[in-house]
């Protein structure tokens, strides 16, 4: 149904006389023009636009057929009909389905119609090209009216009218043509630039809600965002609802962790990327249950004509930060071991010295009270150095421990039986103040340490908690069985076990980080002056490690220590060593045998051999184990050789006792050193063949070992 615009056109048609297309009134000219703009306005769509359009121009122009090309390109083979409209009795290729083939000559036409940007007239006629006739022919053209459209944005369009019951000259009508022609390519621009925006804006909003990180986009006048997706929603516990009436600041805490008032932080953050800038930096925000989010945010501005908008991408680092808080933990666990470890070789050296030093002082004590006989008061000064140097020996050991250079003794030890065995002596000497539990399952494993020394650790552990404990408390003592050693408890170090864990807790004062990051250092205590000597812990520390196991400590102000050894579990029955004889020791002497001294410190070297002559020993002495060769060579009356650990010359004591024993294997050998080292006991710790003789040492123990290794 035409309305009454497009009747008065039609009417102004008709009045033209069939066959011909006469001069346009004005007012006819403005209501065509009128009647597209209609259908231009009401479109929403490029499908819309075009359906109006071919409508219109059904009637503007009187014609049988009106439609559009799309693409049309003068390089293909056939042109593609994007659209038509048609007179009922004149379908058109759209019914049909088909293509419109293209020759040389038809793209030469077609070449010639997109470099002009006038209506262009083909009229069915004996010098038509093959490709034009046969579709004149095929869809009863008489005469056809063409312009191509460049719309913006896309590739050429055609538009076209056809008149098929008779030929009809178009001179009159292709201004009015070529406007509606321009007005289509104008509105196609349009349409095709707001669909190309939307699906921007589509690909946008899938790129956005896809990310693997949250996104959210910040509109800065009004300090809200206008857009978060999923992620954001994740990761800030929150609603979409909830975040759109958010801000940054609502998000962040009143403070970051460098001090910095997030308000002002993100002030210029976000002032930066307003002036293209792109910053990129570390924050904290705060999700819904107040728990702080370690984030990396990426900022940029988005370009829009009315708002200024700023994207921000929010990756959550939780998982980086906690792996660089362990790997920070985990390098200052490791630079605490080396550092024990070189104050370990510091201390080890200077112990091993000062052991050969008071070796000559018992030594020569002992031999200055055998000359003095009864003077009673220069015997009491004796007394007194003796008494002084036994506790500098005692000091020295501590030391040793520490440096885990003290003779061990493993054997496999029942920890359960050992534990259960102490709890009377621990609470005689804890006293009735402390609560004593001890639990040790039936299936405990066996552990492979000195037992003495594991005693000492943990009476030493014990101690420690009753003095963190003025006004009494619980102490716990439990064993249990561990696979491997939890990465953070074993220093850096890759030990998997398995383990007899040793626990000892108490709920006393505890201790704060700084202290509990000292605690193993020799001579480093918290107590009063006189009350300790800084050494327990150290040679728990010394003990432990040396016997191929772990010491980990934790504490907290006001509600305790626990301390945790892992002790190597014993596989196999391991020799234990001899019992001693715990009776007094008589001095017995020798019977002249002949005894040769292998000591590379000459004062030390004199001593020995001078106190085993008062014992009643023939000596000889090499101050190297090549000299010790030659002599053992040239003397086969040699009954024992008594060689110290390590010796200078390239050679120690165990390389000399190796190469002597080739040719006396009968050679009886007792070793003596200020410390023990691998290459005689194994890591430290004594093989069950090896005797030693600890530095320093007195008269009465040199003749004890020595008769022991003549037996």
């Amino acid at each position: 149904m035409l309305g009454h615009d497009q009747l008065a056109v039609r009417a102004g048609w008709d009045r033209m006389g069939v066959g011909t297309l006469e001069s346009c009134k004005a007012m006819e000219v403005f209501d065509a023009m009128e009647l597209i703009g209609s259908a231009i306005a009401g479109a929403t769509n490029i499908d819309q636009l075009l359906s109006g359009v071919l409508e219109s121009m059904l009637d503007i122009f009187h014609c049988d057929r009106a439609w559009v090309w799309h693409p049309c390109l003068p390089t293909g083979d056939a042109v593609e009909l994007r659209m038509e409209r048609t007179r009922p009795e004149y379908p058109g290729a759209a019914k049909s389905g088909a293509q419109l083939p293209i020759d040389d000559e038809m793209r030469v036409i077609l070449s010639e119609i997109f470099t002009i940007s006038s209506p262009v007239e083909l009229i069915n006629d004996a010098n038509s090209t093959a490709s034009i006739h046969e579709a004149q022919r095929r869809f009863s053209i008489q005469s056809q009216l063409m312009m191509a459209l460049h719309p913006k944005g896309a590739a050429p369009w055609m538009l076209g009218i056809h008149h098929c019951h008779d030929k009809v000259e178009y001179s009159n009508v292709k201004r009015l043509f070529g406007a509606i022609a321009r007005v289509v390519a104008d509105a196609l621009s349009s349409l095709i630039a707001t669909k190309q925006l939307r699906e921007s804006e589509e690909r946008f909003r899938t790129l956005v809600e896809r990310a693997p990180e949250a996104i959210v986009i910040l509109d800065c006048e009004t300090a809200r965002f206008v857009h978060v997706n999923l992620n954001a929603k994740v990761l800030f516990g929150r609603s979409a609802e909830e975040l759109l009436q958010s801000g940054p600041n609502d998000l962040s805490p009143e403070f970051q962790s460098s001090g910095k008032r997030s308000s002002i932080d993100i002030e210029n953050h976000i002032s930066a990327a307003l002036n293209g800038e792109f910053p990129s930096f570390e924050w904290e925000h705060i999700n819904s249950a107040g728990e702080v989010i370690p984030s990396e945010v990426r900022l940029a501005l988005l370009r829009h004509p009315t708002q200024k908008l700023v994207r921000g991408s929010i990756t959550d680092i939780s998982s980086r930060v906690r792996a660089q808080e362990e790997r920070r933990e985990l390098e200052a666990r490791l630079a605490q071991a080396q550092k024990m470890e070189a104050i370990g070789n510091l201390t080890g050296g200077i112990a091993h010295d000062f052991n050969n030093l008071l070796t000559v002082i018992l030594g020569n004590v002992d031999l200055l009270a055998m000359d003095l006989g009864n003077r009673q008061l220069v015997t009491e000064q004796v007394a007194q150095i003796r008494a002084a140097s036994e506790r500098a020996k005692s000091l020295t050991h501590r030391l040793l421990a520490f440096a885990r250079r003290q003779p061990l003794q493993p054997t496999v030890v029942d920890a359960r039986k050992l534990l259960m065995g102490m709890g009377d002596l621990l609470r005689r000497t804890l006293g009735e103040t402390i609560d004593i539990e001890i639990v040790a399952p039936n299936n405990l494993w066996r552990c492979l340490v000195d037992a003495t020394q594991l005693e000492n650790a943990v009476l030493n552990l014990a101690i420690n908690a009753r003095d963190a404990m003025p006004r009494g408390g619980q102490l716990e003592i439990r064993a249990s069985n561990a696979s491997k050693v939890p990465p953070q408890e074993c220093d850096g170090s890759d030990e998997d076990g398995p383990f007899v864990l040793l626990t000892v807790s108490d709920n006393g004062d505890g201790m704060t980080k700084e202290v509990l990051s000292q605690i193993f250092a020799p001579f480093f205590t918290t107590k009063q002056v006189g009350k300790g000597s800084g050494l327990g812990l150290s040679m728990v520390y010394g003990f432990v490690r040396q016997s191929g196991g772990f010491v980990h400590a934790t504490s907290e102000v006001g509600r305790g220590t626990k301390m945790k050894l892992y002790l190597p579990r014993a596989f196999a029955e391991v020799a234990t060593a001899e019992p001693q004889d715990v009776r007094p020791f008589q001095e017995r002497g020798g019977k002249g045998e002949y005894i040769l001294v292998v000591e590379d410190e000459r004062s030390v070297r004199a001593t020995t051999c001078a106190l085993l002559e008062t014992l009643g020993y023939r000596t000889c002495s090499a101050p190297t184990a090549v000299d010790a060769l030659d002599l053992l060579d040239n003397n086969r009356n040699i009954d024992l050789v008594l060689s110290d650990v390590v010796l200078a010359g390239g050679m120690d004591g165990a390389e000399l006792v190796e190469i002597a024993r080739r040719t006396r294997p009968e050679l009886r050998v007792l070793f003596m050193s200020g410390y023990s080292e691998n290459a005689i006991t194994r890591s430290g710790r004594l093989g069950p063949q090896v005797k030693l003789l600890t530095k320093p040492f007195a008269r009465g123990e040199l003749d004890r070992l020595i008769r022991a290794a003549l037996a």
